[in-house]
């Protein structure tokens, strides 16, 4: 994975990528997470938020 991410060359590149990350972990769902929660600096605002899969 690292060396597919060191072969990019531009950020066109980055879908592919990413496809292939999420391809690769089908069997445990998607490489990132996505979703809201409260914002660390600030607890009155709500944001989103992307995780990387475990």
């Amino acid at each position: 994975m690292l060396d597919e991410i060191a072969a990019m060359r531009s950020k066109a590149d980055l879908p592919a990528v990413l496809a292939k990350l999420h391809l690769s972990i089908a069997d445990n769902g998607l490489y990132f997470g996505f979703g809201s929660d409260q914002d660390f600096s600030n607890s009155s605002n709500v944001i989103a938020f992307a995780t990387v899969a475990a």
